[in-house]
Order: structure tokens, then sequence, then C-alpha cells
């Protein structure tokens, strides 16, 4: 069986185990082959012999290189940086700071426009590094203090056509319960010890995954329904609406 050159080159860098330090790989004609990994390109000045070039600048620090002449090229290089590049100063990083704040305001305003809320008219600074800023009239408490925290069912019962509303995570989007897409559950397969039923103004927020942080009301329309992997909240009768 004869093997084509692009065949023994695939079978090499499947199986083959690169080594600086071994013996020089060579044809059937004893030439040196050549290593793709280790070609480089040298820009020789246009006045200039290649050939002493390359005995001065190369052979010096690469031994055993040569120039390969099927790919030597005359051509001429513009260096653009070096003959048209003005320097400027970068900007403050106050300004850059107070940029990012009115774009904030900008897409925040949008959002609330295109929610059908009105943007609030003065906001606060937090100690929060992750908020920076909430609305005046808001305050912050650690969600410990609003209620008492439960999670959801680890592991989902088995999926049925008909049944009680599962909530997932991929079921909280914008701040509300989407049941477009949700998945349903047997009342019979559900371990009610584990508390697992939403009521009306807990609030679901997502645990893991990429929707992690996500958070939404339980509307009365999505009571009832089953809690999955994600912690629930209820809030303290003073505190809710």
């Amino acid at each position: 069986m004869r093997l084509t050159a692009a065949e023994i080159k695939a079978i090499q860098n499947a199986l083959g185990e690169r080594d600086g330090k071994a013996a020089i790989c060579r044809d059937r004609n004893g030439k040196p082959e050549p290593d793709a990994e280790l070609r480089d390109t040298e820009f020789v000045p246009l006045k200039e012999s290649i050939e002493d070039y390359f005995r001065q600048e190369v052979l010096p620090h690469v031994p055993d290189a040569w120039i390969d002449q099927k790919k030597t090229k005359v051509g001429y290089e513009i260096p653009f940086n070096r003959d048209f590049y003005r320097y400027e100063p970068p900007r403050r990083l106050d300004d850059i700071e107070a940029e990012i704040r009115a774009l904030r305001g900008e897409i925040l305003t949008l959002l609330d426009a295109a929610s059908g809320f009105d943007p609030y008219p003065n906001l606060k600074p937090t100690a929060m590094d992750w908020l920076s800023e909430i609305p005046e009239h808001w305050g912050t408490m650690r969600i410990k203090h609003l209620g008492s925290i439960r999670c959801g069912l680890g592991e989902p019962p088995e999926y049925v056509d008909d049944g009680l509303p599962f909530i997932r995570a991929t079921d909280i989007k914008r701040g509300i319960v989407d049941l477009d897409a949700v998945k349903k559950v047997s009342p019979d397969d559900v371990p009610w010890h584990r508390n697992p039923k939403l009521r009306h103004e807990e609030i679901l927020v997502v645990r893991s995954g990429a929707y992690t942080g996500d958070s939404a009301i339980v509307s009365k329309e999505v009571a009832g329904s089953i809690a999955g992997y994600d912690m629930v909240l209820t809030v303290l009768p003073c505190l809710s609406g």
C-alpha cells in the first residue's frame, strides 16, 4: 500500500510527538524535511543582499535554517504608524465614568419606555458593588430579613401532557413567569412534603446556570404551580403589597 503525502502528514499529526532534541527528519532522498511550525519570515532592506542578511542575522541564532527561494518576494512596506500616527493622550477616567453614567441613564430610560413604566427621576448611590444606584425612595435590606427562603424540587417528576405547571429557570423572563412553554407534572408524583407549591406574591429567584439572579413575582395565574430547582422567597406579611 502506498500512502499519499497528505495521508502521511495526517498520520504524523495524529500519532506523532514533537521532540526538539530528536534528529532531523529527512525524506527518501536524504533532504531535511521542513517543519511548518518553525517557518518564519524576515523583511530585508531592498538594497541589502538577502544572502548577506541571512548569514549575519539568522544563521547565528538558527544554524540549521535555510532560505526557501520560491517564497522570496520583492515589495515595499509603508509603515503607517510611523509616518501617519499622531499621539493623542488618553481620556481622563472621570470623563469616561461620566459618559458611562450618562449612557446608563439613557439605556434605563429607553427600557422603561419600552416596558411601559415611567423612569424614576431621582437616584441615590448604594454600598453594593454590583448595584451602584437605586431610586431615591427605595431602601435596601438583606434577603434573610425579608421573609423565609426555601428551594424547589431538585429533580423534577416525570413530565406529562396534562397536570400542574412545573416552573423552571427558563420560564422566568423579565420579571414574570412565562407559561407558554411550561412543562407539567402529575399531582400524584409531586413530593408535597417538600412544600413545592407556589403562592401568590412569593418571589422566584434563579440560583444557578445561565439565568442566575433572574427573578419573578408569582402572579395569581402562576399560584398553585410547582417550584423547580430555584429559590422561593416568601415575603413577610408586613412587607408584601
